[in-house]
């Protein structure tokens, strides 16, 4: 599934364009309080305030563009490095982010941009209205990613529904020795159940009602108890199938 990475983001509506992110950040890279050397700019835009900072893209233009080779992207932390051994300044870079995020740093007559801090950033703590956070989550995604899907692809969820991700990490982490219940409501609707007489999840799956789901799930569990095979019995559940009219 790929791999996450660690980023900085950005709120702009708790930005007040106090400019603390920027003067820490050219202190730790600079040793200097200028903020034209400051890796990250807060600047004003009709009314409220954007951000110009290197996104350490999936598929970066900076890196693509650069003749040089003096930009390459690390796999294993996700920030773009520059070599200074191979940049030939010819600012090709910066005319290739979309994002400002790498620009000339006119004092060392090189490009600049951010590079994470080796995963501290500076910029973040030094933010007094929480404007800038710095997101560590990758780690769960890293940690699951490569787990087996249990649910097939192409389930039929409405678009922007955040079910789909709900049901195929849980099953990743309960893992294969599972027996799913869904009772009515769009987990179901999505095609958990199958449809065309297919099945929507590699596990054992089957559609209870609203009022009985947790009861079926219990004589699942004692027949496969029964036959010496431990499962999990599992319910996901919505659409009140796990309160008002469920489980109660």
């Amino acid at each position: 599934m790929g791999h996450g990475y660690n980023t900085i983001a950005f709120d702009a509506a708790k930005c007040d364009g106090c400019n603390q992110c920027m003067t820490a950040c050219a202190q730790t890279k600079t040793g200097t309080s200028e903020l034209a050397r400051s890796r990250i700019q807060v600047m004003p835009a009709q009314g409220r305030f954007e951000l110009a900072l290197c996104r350490q893209c999936g598929d970066p233009k900076c890196v693509s563009v650069c003749p040089a080779g003096a930009l390459g992207k690390d796999m294993d932390s996700g920030v773009i490095g520059w070599d200074g051994t191979k940049c030939v300044d010819c600012l090709l870079c910066t005319v290739g982010c979309a994002y400002a995020g790498i620009a000339l740093d006119d004092a060392s007559g090189h490009v600049a941009k951010c590079d994470m801090c080796a995963g501290a950033p500076a910029c973040v703590p030094a933010c007094p209205s929480g404007a800038l956070k710095y997101i560590t989550t990758s780690r769960i995604y890293n940690e699951v990613g490569d787990w087996e899907d249990l649910f097939a692809p192409g389930l039929a969820g409405c678009q922007g529904c955040n079910t789909e991700l709900l049901m195929r990490h849980t099953l990743r982490r309960v893992g294969p020795e599972t027996v799913l219940a869904t009772p009515p409501g769009c987990v179901p609707g999505m095609g958990s159940v199958g449809y065309n007489g297919l099945a929507g999840t590699k596990v054992p799956v089957f559609h209870p009602l609203l009022t009985n789901t947790a009861a079926m799930l219990t004589g699942i569990k004692r027949q496969y108890k029964r036959k010496g095979r431990e499962i999990t019995a599992l319910a996901i559940a919505g659409d009140g199938g796990a309160s008002d009219v469920g489980f109660q």
